[in-house]
């Protein structure tokens, strides 16, 4: 069975040890950079994912650099709490189920309760620093895509 990741940083060599290893083994990557261009992958295409991979500090991209509320920002650490909460939004609207790994570097307690209150819970977050190789992050990925649907906004 392959998985369909969209993978969502804006450090691509976090990837790249990794990358040949999860496509040998049925995992479909598609990467994105920036707010924009996981907007435009997640609600403007038809391509369905198993799984956003999501980091908690990306760069929020063109078309949001005029909306994006500053006062969310805490020095570029919550644009992958905002971006959530937008997917998670629309994904409720749209009646849309995608399971979420938050994989970071990031080990900030604050942050780990803002994402608990969006539904992602201990399981389905991740220090990257913590990963220990490739096949600890495709079974990571395997489960997350089994265990990790976010509830509806208001469930």
């Amino acid at each position: 069975m392959t998985i369909n990741l969209l993978w969502f940083n804006d450090d691509s060599t976090q990837l790249s040890p990794y990358r040949g290893f999860l496509k040998d083994n049925h995992c479909e990557i598609r990467e994105v950079f920036n707010v924009t261009e996981a907007e435009d992958a997640l609600f403007q295409t038809k391509q369905r994912y198993d799984l956003l991979v999501l980091d908690v500090m990306i760069p929020v991209g063109e078309r949001e650099r005029v909306n994006y509320p500053s006062e969310q920002d805490r020095n570029g650490l919550r644009t992958g709490l905002y971006f959530l909460k937008r997917w998670r939004q629309y994904a409720s609207e749209h009646n849309l189920r995608v399971s979420v790994l938050v994989l970071t570097h990031l080990n900030d307690e604050e942050i780990r309760n803002d994402f608990a209150e969006e539904g992602i819970t201990r399981n389905c977050r991740e220090s990257f620093s913590r990963v220990r190789g490739p096949a600890e992050l495709l079974e990571k990925i395997k489960r997350a895509s089994m265990q990790c649907c976010l509830p509806p906004v208001g469930g």
